[in-house]
């Protein structure tokens, strides 16, 4: 997992905009200007991760953790994620949302009281599953 860097927009624009990611995932296609312009948001973020493959850098996919606005007055993220359909199957999400959940789950909250919790819709099993197989209480 890594920061996005600009120079990364045509790789991850080809795996966002594919009819894989496109089909599982609410979002319009991107143009090369709009995809930079999503990275440097991304950088701003900073709650965005890029999945790179450590044996030869390939570009494999990305998670980002954003605010969840939809609970009121609950400190909450919603994790959105893709990977190019090359790379499914392979354990790398897996690997990458148990990484990502670990780095949220401890990051210091004082109001929290050190209990923290996953929720998902059990009608999205892949979620569940992987959820499930991140060591996370699950909800």
């Amino acid at each position: 997992l890594r920061t996005p860097r600009e120079r990364d927009a045509a790789e991850i624009m080809a795996i966002r905009n594919s009819a894989f990611v496109m089909k599982n995932n609410v979002m319009e296609v991107v143009d090369k200007e709009q995809m930079v312009h999503l990275i440097h948001r991304e950088i701003d973020y900073e709650d965005t991760w890029y999945m790179e493959r450590k044996e030869d850098g390939a570009l494999l996919g990305m998670i980002a953790a954003e605010e969840d606005g939809v609970r009121f007055n609950v400190r909450s993220r919603c994790l959105s994620y893709y990977l190019g359909e090359q790379y499914t199957r392979q354990g790398y999400m897996k690997e990458a949302l148990r990484a990502v959940l670990h780095e949220l789950f401890t990051e210091e909250d004082p109001k929290s009281g050190g209990e923290e919790q996953i929720s998902y819709d059990p009608e999205m099993s892949e979620w569940g599953n992987l959820a499930e197989q991140t060591s996370v209480v699950v909800w």
